[in-house]
């Protein structure tokens, strides 16, 4: 309640904890089309207020997941710089464990969007 905005994930939050059922709905008329920020201090300005949100929202394994990750890739590019480039290659397999799985939501909501190029 304290948040300004966000109020789609904190519903689906509370739905979650009252141990209501959540499902996805795909289908291209429940598609809203948003439009994206124009300048970069907008964006910049867009990504921090979602960044507050999340930390609200109570996905605590997931979040620290994925920070680990991103974490364990600059130690590994850092270690790659000034110790030896022997830590470049599992830092690069982190960053392609992390890529994989996002390109393919992307790609699926590409096509399911029609907007391939």
């Amino acid at each position: 309640m304290h948040q300004a905005s966000g109020d789609d994930l904190f519903f689906l939050q509370k739905m979650a904890n009252a141990g209501d059922e959540i499902q996805f709905l795909k289908q291209k008329e429940a598609v809203i089309d948003t439009f994206p920020e124009t300048s970069l201090k907008a964006l910049f300005a867009q990504r921090i207020r979602w960044a507050g949100k999340v930390v609200s929202i109570r996905l605590r394994l997931l979040q620290g997941t994925v920070f680990g990750i991103y974490l364990l890739i600059l130690l590994g590019l850092i270690a790659a710089c000034y110790l030896h480039w022997g830590f470049l290659l599992p830092a690069m397999g982190l960053f392609a464990l992390k890529i994989g799985p996002d390109y393919y939501w992307i790609r699926e909501g590409v096509t399911f969007l029609g907007q391939e190029t």
